[in-house]
């Protein structure tokens, strides 16, 4: 491997690196603040052992949580900093699959396109 070469790697891990960082970073601070506003919503709410209710269905799609942030819901708000943590996931194979393409290494191409067609099967069924 040359030297332009390295310093081409090197610089693009070193962007992957800051943009997860952040995304990690901001998604954390959202399921913070969701955490609070949850808790100030239903931290005085007594809680009822006796059934199991899971995570209701307003907020199990993606519609779903965008508005339940717009009606400040705490648990929607929670689920979009999980989402997007999901997301940041989607974004380093698609930035794996391109530094790979510009070291012309097709082979890793190849697995990270097999590995963003897996998770997005996964997201779907």
């Amino acid at each position: 491997m040359d030297e332009q070469t390295k310093q081409l790697e090197t610089k693009i891990q070193a962007q992957m690196g800051r943009i997860l960082l952040w995304g990690m970073l901001a998604s954390s601070a959202i399921v913070l603040m969701g955490g609070i506003l949850f808790l100030i919503q239903f931290g005085s709410a007594h809680a009822n052992y006796t059934s199991f209710d899971s995570v209701g269905s307003h907020i199990k799609t993606v519609g779903a949580v965008i508005r339940g942030i717009r009606d400040y819901s705490g648990g929607a708000l929670i689920e979009a900093g999980i989402l997007l943590l999901v997301v940041f996931q989607y974004i380093r194979v698609i930035m794996s699959a391109v530094m790979f393409a510009r070291l012309r290494s097709w082979f890793f191409v190849g697995v990270s396109l097999f590995i963003l067609a897996v998770l997005v099967y996964g997201l779907f069924f």
